[in-house]
């Protein structure tokens, strides 16, 4: 994604900011490998905001980058 083309990151406390933030915790927040749903409650949240149809790699790096995230090392996809 360039620099030109990048989306207006999120303001926070805003109802949207708490929806990708609490949708991404609960996706980093789960052991690796664990299949709860969490990566398609996510994809499907960044679909309703307007996001488009994004794959779990693609749905995470954006709502890290939405909510200003922190960056870490870990492969969470």
């Amino acid at each position: 994604m360039s620099e030109t083309n990048k989306p207006k990151r999120l303001t926070p406390n805003t109802d949207e900011y708490n929806l990708v933030y609490t949708h991404l915790e609960r996706v980093l927040e789960q052991p690796i490998g664990a299949a709860k749903g969490n990566h398609a409650a996510l994809m499907m949240v960044m679909r309703q905001l307007g996001y488009g149809s994004l794959n779990k790699v693609d749905a995470i790096n954006l709502a890290k980058y939405l909510v200003d995230f922190p960056e870490d090392e870990q492969d969470w996809s």
